[in-house]
């Protein structure tokens, strides 16, 4: 998702917002969707801002190659900043010796030309950091164009766990509709979003929903963006 307020609209299709499914109220929405690379402005600020993130993030793992070795062997969470990472433990309510919650973050796209949604995602198992990734065109969800991914994605994270018999984890996402349709918040009135709620309602796992802010600086975000982008056929230079 973009946080620029200028970013001009893509996912309205005949007056049908693909975040709500309601009518499209212009101006007065609040979901500004899509990405950077969507966006018809130029000389924009937030691509700038976020390419220098990205340089600055490419430095910073050239810096610190030894931190990351170590942090891999070790078997630790994802790296997050000071201040985010506090506030994760806190969550987790951790205590020196004592396992941490098992987490996941998930993310979907969608390649516009090949009509495929993709998704991505990482879950952390308490020991070790695990890839989740895949693509589709069912009909029922391509229609969703992004939010399909996004919703396959919380799908993966709850396959996983259950496969593993996980049950209980933290789900970080950035796409509201994956806490508010789970909830029932949301009505679902397609035949994806139906699937989703009543999977998530019966899946018999206890899942904290926590929203982060897309394209942010979340390092599991970041991840599971790049992933799921991939998995569309989205690269750096555009579709593939």
């Amino acid at each position: 998702m973009s946080s620029c307020r200028l970013f001009i609209c893509r996912e309205n299709c005949d007056g049908i917002c693909r975040n709500s499914e309601e009518a499209c109220i212009k101006e007065q929405c609040s979901h500004i969707n899509g990405n950077c690379r969507m966006c018809v402005q130029k000389n924009c600020m937030f691509k700038m801002i976020e390419a220098k993130a990205a340089e600055q993030r490419k430095n910073d793992i050239e810096n610190n190659k030894s931190t990351v070795v170590s942090t891999l062997q070790t078997k630790t969470d994802i790296p997050q900043n000071n201040e985010k990472e506090q506030k994760l433990k806190t969550e987790r309510n951790e205590k020196p010796g004592k396992t941490r919650m098992p987490c996941a973050y998930v993310d979907g796209s969608y390649n516009k030309y090949k009509k495929i949604y993709g998704y991505g995602g990482i879950f952390f198992d308490g020991e070790q950091t695990h890839t989740m990734q895949g693509h589709g065109n069912e009909p029922d969800m391509v229609s969703m164009r992004n939010v399909a991914g996004e919703i396959e994605g919380a799908m993966a994270a709850i396959r996983y766990a259950k496969e593993h018999d996980i049950k209980e984890f933290i789900m970080y996402y950035d796409y509201s509709g994956i806490e508010q349709w789970a909830t029932g918040r949301w009505s679902a009135n397609k035949t994806g979003t139906q699937k989703y709620q009543e999977y998530v309602q019966e899946c018999g796992i206890k899942i904290h929903f926590k929203k982060i802010k897309g394209h942010s600086g979340n390092t599991g975000n970041e991840i599971a963006d790049n992933l799921a982008k991939q998995a569309a056929g989205i690269t750096d230079r555009g579709y593939r």
